[in-house]
């Protein structure tokens, strides 16, 4: 067959044609209109209001905006900060670039998310504060996390790179906690291709935050360029990637040829910081992650829509899905599964022309990360290592229609019928 027609759960999977235009747009901007304009201002207002907060700080990451935070608050030598085990490499990295420990806590397999008690167990005197990832979209367990970090004076940060929009017990997620932060990643909630934002509810250290970030400076142009032609060169290689798969060759030829970026830099999976994470975010990526930020509501309920369908029609196949809490509303960035044999039913799917997600395959993902660098010690959260093992997720994307879903369903349960 020369045309198969692919399912992508990765390769920015919320761009429309719309992201794309904007992206051709703004390269054609002079080169000063790429760095500075109104349209951060906009976008910082509209984040800092939608969590509650006098502003919002934009960076050109999340893991620089979780650094602005840690920096912030005055975490460095000798302090030490819970994270989840079952998340990626940035998280710990931001942590260990303000100078101060990661510890990582197990998490519960029915959420995928940081277990309290396990998080309770793991503070010393030295812990300063926690990390809440919301994985996935699906809330943490906040009354728990909260109770306990307020009783042993620890400062709560919540990580909304999955879950911007979600809601536990009526409440939006990023308001429990003393601060937030958003990555717009190119696979995450919103996506900008690379960019965060950073939100300090208490307003003695949000003063701290606009300090630090008024002295950052911007990215290269170089860098921007690089980030504005990957909506457009991704839009390209994923319409020709079923034919003689010279979508995927050219995909792989411009990230060799660096004309494209890469999510995770080699430098990070052994603890260290890349040129671009720390630095103001420039005007060309705000622009497309303020637009990205108006689609939200729609973005969410559609994948709450294929959320649901997955849910009823996958019942009958031995996989264990997510149960969220009592009283919480995910948003599902993707639909995560544990099932028996992860990699060799994902290899099966892409055989099928389906890309299924493969987040986290290890308990820091990316694969290759150095355990030790990052102060991993491998047995230490068991929960965290037999998800990984396990993991399969689901698209959810707004680009997923229902009968996307219907040949994902399809391929699983004949694969399970098979087996």
């Amino acid at each position: 067959m020369i045309f198969k027609r692919w399912i992508f759960t990765s390769l920015s999977p919320n761009v429309e044609p719309d992201d794309v235009r904007r992206a051709f747009l703004a390269g054609q901007r002079l080169f000063w209109g790429l760095k500075k304009g109104d349209t951060q201002i906009e976008l910082s207002k509209e984040i800092g209001a939608f969590l509650g907060a006098r502003n919002a700080y934009l960076f050109s990451s999340g893991r620089g905006a979780l650094f602005a935070i840690l920096k912030s608050f005055g975490i460095g030598e000798e302090d030490e900060v819970i994270v989840q085990a079952y998340t990626c490499v940035a998280v710990p990295n931001a942590v260990l670039w303000a100078g101060a420990r990661p510890i990582y806590a197990d998490i519960d397999l029915k959420t995928f998310n940081m277990a309290p008690e396990d998080f309770a167990k793991k503070i010393s005197p030295k812990t300063r504060a926690i990390i809440v990832q919301h994985t996935f979209g699906i809330p943490a367990d906040m009354e728990k996390i909260m109770e306990i970090a307020r009783a042993n004076n620890i400062l709560v940060i919540e990580d909304l790179a999955h879950a911007l929009g979600a809601r536990y017990h009526g409440k939006l997620l990023g308001t429990f906690g003393d601060a937030a932060f958003l990555s717009f990643g190119r696979d995450k909630i919103l996506s900008s291709v690379f960019g965060g934002a950073a939100v300090i509810h208490d307003t003695k250290f949000a003063g701290e935050l606009e300090q630090f970030w008024q002295s950052l400076s911007y990215p290269s142009f170089f860098w921007i360029l690089q980030q504005l032609a990957h909506p457009i060169f991704l839009a390209s290689a994923k319409s020709l990637y079923g034919v003689f798969g010279i979508g995927r060759f050219a995909l792989a030829s411009a990230r060799r040829l660096k004309l494209i970026s890469k999510a995770v830099y080699p430098e990070e999976k052994e603890g260290g910081m890349p040129s671009f994470a720390v630095r103001k975010m420039p005007e060309a990526l705000a622009m497309l992650a303020l637009a990205q930020f108006k689609k939200l509501s729609r973005f969410n309920a559609h994948r709450c829509e294929i959320a649901a369908l997955y849910r009823e029609e996958l019942a009958a196949i031995p996989a264990h899905t997510s149960k969220p809490y009592p009283n919480s509303e995910p948003v599902y960035l993707r639909f995560p599964l544990r099932i028996d044999g992860a990699d060799e039913i994902i290899r099966a799917a892409r055989n099928n022309a389906t890309q299924l997600g493969d987040w986290y395959n290890t308990p820091i993902a990316p694969r290759g990360v150095n355990f030790i660098k990052v102060f991993y010690r491998g047995g230490s959260c068991p929960n965290a290592e037999q998800a990984a093992r396990e993991s399969v997720n689901l698209p959810t994307h707004i680009n997923l229609g229902e009968r996307d879903v219907q040949t994902i369903v399809a391929f699983l349960k004949k694969y399970y019928a098979r087996s």
